[in-house]
């Protein structure tokens, strides 16, 4: 009985010991401390706004709206019978669809290659 006392006493020793963290470990990715450590992709375009082109076509005169989706208005024009209605709008670039409103229908329009084209016809 002494023996296994002893014996226990031991391993449990041996056990506390055995278990040490390694708190010396550096991270893999550190935080950068001063703007000179930040390592930025070359590609990456530091733009937060882009211009659009538009162009817009109506079979009728009326007041088309051009909104976000979240229906913050980024311009307003008034559309005349049988001309193209072309201007440029500045807008955030992660919108990548806006809201068109005429005649009381709203259509949602795609941003395609910088530019807005839609007929309303």
């Amino acid at each position: 009985m002494k023996n296994l006392i002893k014996i226990l006493v031991v391993l449990s020793v041996f056990a506390l010991f055995s278990c040490n963290k390694n708190f010396d470990t550096i991270p893999v990715n550190p935080e950068p401390t001063s703007m000179k450590d930040l390592v930025i992709d070359p590609g990456f375009n530091w733009k937060t706004s882009k211009d659009v082109d538009i162009s817009l076509n109506s079979s009728s005169n009326n007041i088309v709206y051009i909104e976000s989706l979240e229906e913050d208005v980024y311009q307003k024009a008034f559309l005349n019978s049988g001309n193209t209605y072309i201007s440029k709008i500045t807008i955030p670039t992660y919108v990548t669809e806006v809201n068109l409103i005429f005649d009381g229908n709203t259509v949602k329009v795609p941003i395609t290659d910088g530019a807005i084209t839609y007929s309303f016809d």
